[in-house]
């Protein structure tokens, strides 16, 4: 049969995670017309490659010398890839109805020219966030105050709770990103300017200098379990998300980048003040670590 659609999943010790990824898959989506492309960053044991083929027999493995992260593995995961679409996926993930079939509807709705993303829920099934706001001077001051964004931006949001029908949207989290493998061949996939973070507004604002549509399909549902791959090593992924953010500043709105270094400043100073008089110990700990770098090693 056909491969219509690949299904990337990058792994770093999420082999349980990809487990019940897959069983979600096979329980709503009966036809065996995709491949899954599972690369690891972490080195599998045979153990956990047996058991992952144990529910679904059709998974491709390319095993990295070192983590090379999440955009990286991505292309290398495309590159192997044969089916007609490409899903990256996040290994934390489960879906809650056919997902692929009506998110190559909704891309094929506009010619192939888009990408798409589905809606987006927690464990207790509860809709957070599918989608990102584009960088403004009121982004910025919401991350400096969040009362202020929630008062000032209501009106441009896009919280995708607002969202009943497919609509187009500035930037898809990472976690969900459905294409026609021609739109990443057409727009090189995922930069390597990025190890972790901020790789998918990057790949979105290059998708749409090329002429595609970006879409939430909240028709389409999964949930996402996020933040596991990344929980022992909170600290610094944390550094890394801001570093990836000071890149993408640079590389995308470079006149916000002083402005960038400075609202980190103020955000994490009095985010640490206001943890120390509560004694909160490893808020402390994260926001005097944010202050400090963007205090001395932002460059």
């Amino acid at each position: 049969m056909k491969i219509v659609y690949s299904i990337v999943v990058v792994n770093y010790h999420s082999t349980d995670e990809i487990i019940t990824c897959l069983r979600s898959l096979i329980n709503v989506h009966s036809v065996p017309d995709f491949e899954v492309i599972v690369v690891s960053n972490s080195e599998l044991l045979e153990s956990e490659k047996e058991a992952v083929d144990n529910v679904l027999s059709q998974v491709k493995w390319i095993q990295m010398d070192q983590n090379i992260g999440y955009g990286q593995a991505c292309n290398a995961g495309a590159a192997e890839s044969g089916g007609e679409y490409i899903f990256f996926l996040n290994p934390d993930t489960k879906f809650l109805n056919d997902t692929l079939v009506i998110l190559k509807d909704s891309v094929d709705d506009h010619n192939k020219k888009a990408a798409a993303g589905p809606a987006t829920f927690n464990s207790d099934l509860e809709r957070v966030s599918s989608v990102k706001n584009k960088i403004t001077l009121s982004w910025m001051m919401q991350w400096l105050c969040p009362p202020f964004g929630i008062l000032s931006n209501k009106s441009g949001s896009h919280d995708p709770r607002l969202y009943d029908e497919t609509t187009e949207v500035d930037i898809l989290n990472g976690s969900a990103i459905f294409m026609h493998k021609s739109a990443y061949i057409d727009t090189g996939g995922f930069s390597d300017d990025y190890f972790m973070y901020w790789e998918e507004n990057d790949f979105c604002l290059t998708l749409k200098k090329h002429g595609y549509l970006i879409l939430y399909t909240p028709e389409a549902k999964i949930t996402h379990d996020s933040g596991h791959s990344t929980k022992q090593v909170f600290l610094p992924m944390e550094i890394e998300k801001h570093r990836s953010q000071k890149v993408f500043m640079n590389k995308h709105h470079p006149g916000l980048a002083k402005v960038n270094r400075l609202v980190g400043i103020l955000a994490y100073s009095w985010r640490l003040m206001g943890s120390m008089l509560l004694l909160r110990t490893e808020k402390v700990k994260q926001f005097r670590t944010l202050f400090i770098w963007y205090l001395v090693r932002y460059q």
